[in-house]
């Protein structure tokens, strides 16, 4: 038993990526933990127990005697009499039980699919997105209402901290902020809300809800995207925002923001999804300033110098011209450049009278033109962001999952993605958790296979058998049929977690049906029928079979329930490996001896055991 359930984690030294970082600490506990254990009951217990009842003699004079006082000998008497019915047809009880499990494993497609639980970690952020070119000050009082909103909406009580940023870092060493920033302009901010981890009843899940409902009704003209989950979502996401990520790549931007603005539409509608829009800010305001250069050189001036002098009236000419002063009493370097009083345009017409200076030159004395003299200025709209992958210019539809879970969404957003005719030489990518899940799945899925094989293996040696492994080993669909009916029936997806949980409930179901089989064969040695035998093992093991499930459902059902927010991570393990242990006990009480009885063939009609 004790190898059998040490060959369950062998799978995890041939898991890569994320699923690695999560299932190897796992799997070195429980092998350790395991391995401790089998040396301790071989060692310490025996002597424990040599020294604790020495002396005592045992009344017991059957092999097959069992307890017939208190519950569970009602349990054996109720247990008793449907083994009994169930060997007289062996083939109908078996046939049965293998019907209602495998119509359990078909409603496999109903469970959800999701990479890792949504966990409360108990911070989620708020990014705003205003219209393009909004001031910053404009954008400043928006942020204060929103600040508003989310104090109406959560106690303050349970605010442990409110951080806003609002527009791009600026001044000395910005350089990195920027970069590091989801804001792209003073049109954009982001707002951090940090909750209290302890008197919490309400989710920050639920919280998000309220506040994307209120927020999109007050403020129907600006975007919201909320992202939550905190460290282990954003490691799982790779850096992503949000848990859908529909890259767009193509050769032209304009062709990129035809197809993203009209896949944002269409992914709006399907059930499931929220806060979808385009990641990149398009349109923003810009003006243009076409120099006439033939007018310009008619005056003595390049393209240089007209630049020059419109970023120091409209910045400073640091940008061109850095100076560095060091003050020699301190010892504090300070820029220095030159910048009109104020730096600010507050027309069109202003700027085009803006005073070109130029230079003396051939006698003539140094004079200033207004910039129209030379120039024409132009509203114009560009991208805010470009965004590159692969050195190819790509566009970003972000989507968040509200009420459903992550691959249904997925998978209706790729039949929206399927029914697009997209040009020759542009494509959408499904990026973001969906492909690490996909690929966790799949290893976690060719693990599950490998245990199996393992197992069988290790039992054959142990046998030295074909027909028992496979008896023994019909524990392992029960188990899963379970893992199915409790996953599907309480809500929770199929993700990482459960999947771990159900790894390691084999390893401990095919425990039972050992127990089962080893004490059959060795009562088929002392000249039982295979059906005395079956019976007889399978009653004499029930208390140990229901002793080792109990332990098990009873250490994992507080983990099984969320009594406050942030223990999320451990309710689909716990969940998986309640229902799998639960219909896999009970189910292999009654198939495991039919089936014994049945391959060993011989004649049910008779129970002297009874």
């Amino acid at each position: 038993g004790t190898v059998t359930t040490l060959a369950i984690f062998i799978p995890a030294i041939f898991l890569e990526g994320m699923t690695s970082y999560l299932f190897a600490p796992l799997a070195l506990a429980a092998t350790t933990t395991i391995g401790t254990s089998f040396f301790v009951a071989m060692t310490v217990v025996p002597v424990f127990c040599g020294r604790i009842m020495r002396g005592r003699k045992s009344t017991s004079t059957a092999s097959d005697e069992v307890s017939t006082r208190g519950i569970m000998g009602l349990v054996h008497g109720i247990y008793d009499n449907l083994l009994k019915a169930a060997l007289k047809i062996p083939v109908v009880a078996a046939l049965a039980i293998a019907a209602a499990s495998v119509f359990a494993l078909t409603l496999l497609p109903l469970v959800g699919t999701e990479l890792f639980p949504d966990v409360d970690s108990g911070t989620f952020e708020i990014r705003i997105r205003t219209t393009p070119g909004t001031q910053l000050e404009e954008t400043e009082k928006l942020v204060a209402k929103v600040e508003e909103t989310v104090k109406a909406v959560i106690p303050q009580e349970e605010i442990l901290a409110l951080i806003s940023n609002i527009g791009m870092p600026v001044g000395k060493g910005a350089g990195f902020s920027t970069i590091l920033s989801s804001n792209s302009g003073p049109d954009s901010a982001y707002l951090i809300v940090n909750l209290t981890t302890s008197g919490r009843s309400t989710s920050s899940r639920d919280y998000i809800r309220t506040l994307r409902e209120k927020l999109n009704a007050d403020f129907p003209n600006e975007r919201f995207l909320f992202v939550s989950g905190g460290i282990i979502n954003a490691a799982l996401n790779e850096g992503v925002a949000v848990p859908i990520d529909l890259q767009i790549s193509g050769g032209k931007l304009d062709g990129i923001r035809d197809i993203a603005e009209n896949l944002a539409k269409l992914v709006q509608e399907v059930p499931g999804t929220a806060d979808v829009q385009v990641a990149q800010m398009n349109d923003y305001p810009q003006l243009d300033i076409q120099v006439d250069r033939a007018k310009a050189a008619l005056l003595g001036l390049d393209q240089s110098h007209i630049a020059k002098n419109i970023t120091t009236a409209l910045g400073s000419s640091l940008g061109f011209n850095s100076i560095i002063w060091v003050d020699p009493s301190s010892g504090t370097d300070f820029f220095m450049g030159v910048q009109y009083e104020t730096n600010e345009a507050e027309s069109l017409d202003e700027l085009r009278n803006l005073p070109i200076s130029i230079p003396a030159h051939m006698g003539k004395p140094a004079t200033t033109v207004p910039l129209s003299t030379i120039a024409t200025i132009q509203r114009v709209n560009i991208p805010g962001e470009i965004s590159h992958a692969a050195i190819g210019r790509v566009m970003d539809v972000y989507v968040n999952v509200d009420g459903r879970d992550l691959g249904s969404v997925v998978a209706d957003i790729e039949e929206v993605i399927d029914g697009l005719e997209l040009p020759l030489g542009y494509g959408i990518e499904v990026r973001g958790p969906v492909a690490t899940m996909r690929e966790g799945a799949t290893a976690l899925e060719f693990g599950l296979v490998t245990a199996v094989i393992l197992i069988f293996l290790v039992l054959m040696a142990q046998f030295r058998s074909l027909l028992d492994p496979l008896i023994i080993i019909l524990a392992v669909p029960l188990g899963l049929s379970g893992v199915v009916l409790v996953l599907l029936f309480t809500g929770t997806t199929l993700n990482i977690q459960s999947l771990m949980g159900t790894l390691m409930m084999i390893g401990v179901v095919v425990n039972n049906s050992i127990l089962i089989v080893e004490f059959a064969n060795q009562l088929l040695r002392e000249g039982r029928t295979p059906v005395e035998a079956a019976f007889t093992a399978a009653r004499i093991r029930l208390r140990p079979i229901l002793m080792t499930a109990a332990v098990l459902v009873a250490s994992m059902l507080p983990l099984s329930f969320q009594f406050m927010p942030g223990n999320e991570a451990m309710i689909p393990l716990a969940r998986a490996l309640i229902g799998g242990m639960t219909v896999s006990t009970i189910l292999t009480l009654f198939l495991v001896p039919c089936v014994y009885a049945l391959i060993k063939r011989a004649p049910s009609s008779e129970l002297s055991a009874a």
